[in-house]
């Protein structure tokens, strides 16, 4: 089984707090100032990447936003997954079906997808949480949810379950 997280590698950036935000009419998102501003260690290649992230499904009904740098290295650890094991295949398609590069625009929003809209059940209001190395966006009845019982109670799906039995670190 790969390792799919070195966590003795230097991380590019840290997030952290809880805010409120609502999407604007086009469905797309400011982050809040505290998560887009620039991140002192980013240099080089990662720094023309600041703007760019990966925007994915979460394992807990939210949605994951990662910059490009640390997806990069992610992506490389999950190439490595053992793709005779159909858990793994299944995560793996499941996580990379949800996959869209987006860009943070001069006013410091990015577009949320229909898809992912759905995804995580958004409609307009949100929470945007920092998470060390992603941010991760809710809808708020859901983040509440999360916060009180430790889960979504009933949404423990078969690629949750997967990822747990695979170990997977995101």
């Amino acid at each position: 089984m790969p390792v799919l997280r070195d966590e003795s590698k230097f991380r590019l950036t840290s997030y952290s707090g809880e805010f409120a935000a609502s999407l604007d009419d086009k469905y797309r998102l400011t982050l809040p100032a505290d998560l887009r501003r620039p991140r002192p260690r980013i240099s080089g290649r990662d720094k023309e990447m600041s703007n760019r992230f990966m925007l994915l499904r979460g394992l807990d009904k939210g949605l994951g936003l990662y910059p490009l740098a640390e997806w990069e290295r992610i992506d490389n650890n999950l190439k490595q997954g053992a793709t005779t094991d159909p858990d793994f295949r299944y995560f793996f398609r499941i996580l990379y079906a949800s996959g869209l590069e987006v860009v943070l625009d001069a006013q410091g929003r990015i577009p949320i997808s229909k898809m992912h809209r759905e995804l995580a059940k958004i409609d307009r209001e949100v929470i945007v949480t920092g998470q060390s190395h992603k941010i991760e966006i809710w809808n708020p009845r859901v983040y509440r949810e999360y916060v009180r019982f430790g889960r979504v109670k009933g949404t423990l799906d078969l690629w949750e379950k997967a990822a747990r039995k695979l170990k997977v670190n995101l």
